[in-house]
């Protein structure tokens, strides 16, 4: 995959082919250690490091923050926030629980985002997801999770991925590496900002991105820094 980085970055970024089309083309690129190290040959940056120092770095006072909420959001928080109290020294649990709270927080639907079905549903139908999260569940009381997939314009792209954080890590990755953009609004945009890629690149500098883009600082602090700071 380093020798043929040059010429997959420059077909990725001036032709823009379809997810599928790159899955048929490049299909080693869609494992996890892959996406980690396209990642890197992009930004070099080491994704999976900067992501969880900043989710976890952050993660004390966001829970603060939602706990601190009242009113009709308060109770959906709460319900969210519920693993941790049984489960208070689980990194994952913690993890987990703060990127689920997030987007209801900041007012956003996340319900076509992050998705959920029963394993017993087997005719959901992801071919018009454009980006989402998708966990399986068990029918449980309470329900667990089965496995989490990551879909990519309607594809299924990466299965059997072990926790949410590692499967929205893993998004980032992929949508760098495959030069992805997602319209306006949608919660991929507003939440999570690092999936707006750079604009076209010019010839010398098609194996690059701009310095200033770094994953984790431009998605806790751009986003979260200023209400961290108002609500102190």
């Amino acid at each position: 995959m380093d020798q043929t980085f040059s010429l997959r970055r420059k077909e990725i970024v001036e032709e823009q082919p379809p997810v599928k089309r790159m899955m048929e083309r490049w299909p080693a690129l869609f494992t996890e250690s892959q996406v980690f190290a396209e990642f890197y040959r992009v930004a070099s940056k080491n994704l999976k490091k900067d992501f969880y120092e900043a989710l976890d770095h952050h993660s004390t006072r966001l829970i603060d923050i939602f706990r601190s909420r009242k009113g009709v959001v308060d109770q959906s928080l709460d319900r969210l926030l519920q693993p941790i109290n049984t489960q208070a020294n689980d990194i994952t649990t913690t993890r987990t629980a703060v990127l689920q709270c997030l987007p209801l927080h900041l007012g956003d639907d996340s319900s076509e985002f992050f998705i959920r079905v029963s394993d017993s549903d087997t005719n959901y139908d992801f071919t018009q997801v454009p980006v989402g999260v998708l966990s399986v569940m068990t029918e449980d009381t309470p329900p667990k999770i089965s496995s989490i997939a990551i879909i990519l314009e309607g594809n299924l792209v990466l299965d059997e991925i072990p926790t949410h954080a590692q499967a929205l890590c893993l998004l980032f990755g992929l949508i760098y590496a495959l030069h992805l953009d997602y319209p306006k609004g949608s919660i991929i945009q507003r939440h999570l900002k690092v999936v707006t890629p750079p604009p076209p690149l010019p010839h010398d500098s098609i194996l690059t991105v701009p310095d200033s883009i770094d994953l984790a600082w431009i998605w806790m602090s751009n986003r979260f820094q200023s209400r961290l700071t108002a609500e102190n």
